[in-house]
C-alpha cells in the first residue's frame, strides 16, 4: 500500500505563493512516483478556484473529519500564512506524522479591513498550532527568525525557498523605460508610496509608464478603483501566467515597496527576469533584494523616489547591452558582479534544487530513505 502524504491549505487560488507552495509540492511528489506506488499526494483545501486540478475542497473541519483523511494520511503538511478552519485538525495529528510551511503572517497593524483584520489577528494566535509540528518549512531566514523570536525549536526549523512561479526572459525593451508592480493590490503593499514617488518623479521632467499588475480577487476592490481613475497608471487585473511572463520581460524596473514580505515570489522573478527591482526594507526583502537590488527605508516615498530616478537613469545602458554598473543597497555592482549573484540566486531557488531538498525531507519524516 503506498504511503499517503496531505498538503493543506485555506483557499487555493491562481496567482497566490501559498496556492502555489501547495501546487508544487503535489507537483514534485508525484513526478517523483509517477504510479503513486510508493507514495500518494492528496491536495485538500477549505475552497478552491479550479486552478490547481484535483483538489478535494472540505467546507468545514467536521467535513474533512468525516473524510476519514486525518486519521489514514502518514504525513500531512499544512501550508500556513492566514488563518483557515481545517489549520485546527493538525493539533489532531500526532506529532511525528505533522509538518508545516510557514509564510509568516501580515502584521494586524498593516490590515485597515476590520474583518481582513480579524481574520489575521486570529492568524497569529493559531500560529501556536505550529508548535505541534515535527518539521516547519520556512520560506525564508527571516521567516525561520521570526519563529525562533517566539521560542521554537530550532531542531523544528528548515529554510527552503520558494521557486519562482514565472519565468521570463528579458524581453525587447523599447519606448519609454516602464515601472513594473507586481503583488497583490492592498495598501500592506505600498501602492500610495509608490504613486506619490512615481508623481515626485514625474515633477521633475522624467518620462516612463507605470504598471500595477495584482489578482483582483486577493487584492483591495476600492484601491483598484482609485488607481483606474488616476492617469498615467496602467491597472493590469488578474494576468495570466503567460501576460505576467510577458510584462517582465518587458519591465526595466520592477518596484515592491511592501510594509511586509515574508518572502515575494515577485521580486525574485524580476530579479531573474533581468529587471532592476527597487524595494522597501520590510522583511525578507533585504536578504532577497539587497544584494542586487536597491532596498529603501519602508514608507520612505523620497527614497522610493530617488532608488527609481537612479533605476531609470540607468536604463539606457543596460537596454544596450552594456556591462554596467547599476545601483544596489549601498552601492553599486558592475555587471559580471551583480550576474554571478543573479546565477547564485538561480541555482538556489531552481525548482529542481527546492524539490529535491523537500523530497529529502518527506522521505525522513515517513522514516524511508530517499
Amino acid at each position: 500500500m503506498p504511503r499517503t502524504v496531505a498538503v493543506w491549505s485555506g483557499a487555493v487560488v491562481a496567482g497566490d505563493a501559498i496556492s502555489n507552495s501547495l501546487r508544487d509540492k503535489l507537483v514534485a511528489i508525484r513526478r517523483w512516483d509517477p504510479a503513486g506506488s510508493t507514495v500518494r499526494a492528496v491536495g485538500i483545501a477549505q475552497g478552491s478556484d479550479g486552478s490547481v486540478p484535483g483538489i478535494n475542497v472540505y467546507a468545514d473541519a467536521a467535513s474533512a473529519l468525516r473524510s476519514g483523511i486525518v486519521g489514514e494520511a502518514d504525513l500531512h503538511i499544512f501550508e500556513y500564512g492566514i488563518y483557515y478552519e481545517l489549520f485546527d485538525l493538525a493539533l489532531l495529528v500526532p506529532r511525528e506524522r505533522l509538518a508545516a510551511v510557514y509564510h509568516n503572517v501580515t502584521p494586524a497593524a498593516l490590515i485597515d479591513d476590520p474583518a481582513v483584520r480579524v481574520r489575521v489577528e486570529r492568524a497569529l494566535e493559531r500560529r501556536e498550532n505550529l508548535r505541534h509540528a515535527r518539521r516547519i518549512f520556512c520560506d525564508s531566514a527571516f521567516n525561520a527568525d521570526d519563529l525562533r523570536s517566539l521560542g521554537f525549536s530550532e531542531e523544528a526549523l528548515r529554510v527552503q525557498p520558494l521557486p519562482p512561479a514565472i519565468v521570463a526572459a528579458p524581453g525587447d525593451r523599447r519606448g519609454l523605460p516602464t515601472i513594473l508592480f507586481v503583488g497583490r493590490i492592498v495598501p500592506a503593499k505600498g501602492i500610495a508610496d509608490l504613486v506619490a514617488a512615481a508623481d515626485d518623479l514625474r515633477a521633475t521632467g522624467r518620462a516612463f509608464r507605470l504598471a500595477v499588475a495584482g489578482n483582483r480577487r486577493l487584492s483591495d476592490a476600492d484601491l483598484i478603483a482609485s488607481l483606474l481613475a488616476r492617469p498615467g497608471i496602467d491597472v493590469i487585473e488578474s494576468p495570466s501566467d503567460s501576460e505576467l511572463a510577458a510584462l517582465y520581460a518587458a519591465a526595466d524596473i520592477v518596484v515592491i515597496p511592501s510594509y511586509h514580505e515574508g518572502y515575494c515570489v515577485p521580486a525574485l522573478e524580476a530579479l531573474l527576469a533581468g529587471c532592476q527591482v527597487v524595494a522597501s526594507d520590510a522583511g525578507n526583502l533585504p536578504d532577497l533584494v539587497g544584494p542586487v537590488g536597491q532596498c529603501v527605508p519602508v514608507g520612505d516615498v523620497s527614497a522610493i523616489s530617488a532608488a527609481l530616478a537612479a533605476a531609470l537613469d540607468a536604463v539606457p545602458a543596460v537596454r544596450a547591452g552594456a556591462d554596467v554598473v547599476v545601483p544596489v543597497t549601498g552601492g553599486t555592482l558592475d555587471g559580471a558582479a551583480r550576474r554571478a549573484r543573479l546565477d547564485d540566486l538561480r541555482l538556489e531557488t531552481a525548482r529542481s534544487t527546492v524539490d529535491r531538498a523537500f523530497l529529502d525531507d518527506v522521505h525522513d519524516l515517513l522514516g524511508s530513505p530517499a
